[in-house]
């Protein structure tokens, strides 16, 4: 199996085209512990010079992205994104500076609102939707001549991340969606170009597009798909024509991700196929077949990885050990998840327990990274989801007890915001599913935890987590666990409940049809 992408960026030396500044890449992996994980401030102050903001309020904020924002948004693979090639279409775009006016703004706002709602005054709350909504508007014209694919596709991660904050979830799926629709368009425009030899004024937009947005929607893709949407092919998105095998070997950790992404996303276009039909049917051989290719696929990718790591691993910094960590976490997760795909009993993930410590593990060495997150507010709002998809899987299949609880511990170290992922929402769904499970244990009396052998029976065991798009009322947001009493044949039982969560009220979490370990 092979992908036809590549990440297009040198990783030591790479080269941006038409940028005023030199590109980082993927350097910050290899600093030192004691290094930022941000770019040269005076670089970016001299930028922030040339940026034409309309008054002091619109500065302030674009300083405040830079500085403050930035930084934390980038993570462990992102930071070329956020702290440069952003910056370079700011200098040339008026839509991208009013996008990240509106974004720092919000963000600001929301981090206040977190510690200190009264600090939060209406005009400043007036003054950031005015801004979004002329960035919606200006992006909107944009699509009448598509001259830029790039500045869409932007527009698109901006506009998403401006409503994870918002905590309007369909709003920012369907950004998501928009976003995969101009790859596609990319797609056909640059095949077109390229059958009449004239690929050279889209040589700007491919590099952006192919090094740094296909590898951001591979995984705002997956997203999607948790929560209902139609799978893409990330790989058929993309324009490049060099192959990259998706088990090695790798170049570096950068190369490793990028393939792992492109395996994920053929486990979540298996695990969507399986799931359009009712689970009691049974598994075909072509289905069963594949599940068999994709998981020799993770077998094969992990042995690279590991050679790579036996030849590398002396000579990386702390940030790409962790950076290596996480990614373990994630192979781990979604081969068990593709492992699981065609379980028809919950009984049947208790094999999986050497997994489940595993997925823990790893995530566990990351969590107290004192430079990726050296305060509380630098674990306010992440963009890509890294810890949180893996734990809410870990503490949603994993019943045995200590490890459920490790979860959970884990949970509430984490960032509070992965993207759409909630960890305070999340830790407090997850607790009441463990709680309602182990309730149904023989013999065991209120608040005592079971013996790492007392597992809860399958017909109490919860499936699925539903909360509807309902106000929440005085006692808390309507939340529906769903269990199956007889068996994977018969019928759904549903336990409503209210569960308090006044600061995620605003927040509406669709039924996840796929699992429902994504909340």
């Amino acid at each position: 199996m092979g992908s036809r992408r590549t990440n297009g960026l040198d990783s030591v030396h790479p080269k941006c085209i038409n940028i005023g500044i030199r590109c980082g890449g993927y350097r910050h992996l290899n600093q030192s512990p004691d290094s930022p994980v941000e770019p040269a401030t005076s670089q970016i102050e001299r930028s922030l010079q040339r940026l034409p903001t309309q008054n002091s309020r619109e500065r302030s904020c674009m300083e405040y992205f830079y500085f403050k924002i930035a930084p934390r948004l980038g993570g462990y693979f992102h930071q070329s994104f956020w702290n440069q090639k952003i910056l370079v279409l700011c200098l040339e775009e008026p839509v991208i500076r009013t996008s990240i006016v509106a974004f720092s703004s919000l963000y600001e706002i929301t981090l206040k609102q977190e510690t200190n709602p009264k600090d939060v005054s209406d005009p400043q709350e007036q003054f950031a939707l005015e801004y979004y909504n002329r960035a919606l508007r200006d992006t909107a014209n944009g699509l009448d001549n598509l001259e830029s694919i790039r500045v869409l596709l932007t527009s698109c991660v901006i506009f998403f991340c401006i409503d994870c904050l918002r905590k309007d979830i369909p709003v920012a799926l369907k950004h998501i969606r928009g976003g995969l629709k101009l790859l596609q368009i990319w797609r056909e425009r640059y095949h077109r170009a390229l059958e009449l030899n004239e690929t050279s004024a889209l040589k700007s937009d491919f590099d952006f597009i192919e090094s740094d947005l296909v590898l951001v929607f591979s995984w705002l893709n997956m997203i999607s798909v948790m929560f209902g949407g139609v799978s893409h092919s990330i790989n058929n998105l993309s324009s490049s024509s060099t192959v990259r095998h998706l088990s090695g070997p790798f170049n570096n950790i950068v190369d490793a991700r990028a393939s792992l992404v492109d395996i994920v996303d053929q486990t979540i276009q298996i695990v969507q196929k399986f799931n359009d039909y009712s689970k009691g049917r049974a598994v075909s051989s072509n289905d069963k077949a594949m599940q068999l290719i994709v998981l020799g696929t993770y077998n094969d990718w992990k042995i690279s990885f590991e050679n790579m790591m036996e030849k590398d691993a002396g000579t990386w910094s702390p940030a790409v050990r962790n950076g290596a960590n996480l990614i373990l976490a994630s192979w781990w997760t979604m081969k068990l998840w593709l492992e699981g795909a065609f379980f028809e009993y919950e009984t049947e993930w208790d094999a999986f327990k050497e997994a489940f410590e595993q997925i823990a593990k790893y995530v566990e060495t990351v969590t107290d990274d004192q430079i990726r997150f050296p305060d509380d507010e630098s674990k306010f709002f992440c963009f890509e989801p890294i810890y949180l998809p893996a734990l809410q899987f870990l503490v949603l299949k994993c019943r045995y007890p200590q490890l459920r609880r490790k979860g959970l511990r884990l949970l509430r170290a984490c960032p509070q915001k992965e993207a759409i992922f909630d960890s305070r929402t999340s830790e407090l769904l997850f607790k009441r599913v463990m709680e309602l499970e182990e309730a149904s244990i023989p013999g065991l009396k209120p608040g005592q935890i079971p013996k790492d052998d007392q597992l809860p029976p399958e017909e109490f065991r919860i499936q699925k987590i539903e909360m509807p798009p309902l106000p929440a009322t005085a006692k808390g947001s309507t939340v529906n666990f769903y269990s199956k009493p007889n068996g994977p044949n018969g019928s759904w039982h549903v336990t409503a409940e209210y569960i308090n969560m006044s600061n995620q009220s605003s927040m509406r979490l669709f039924q996840q049809k796929y699992g429902s370990w994504a909340l």
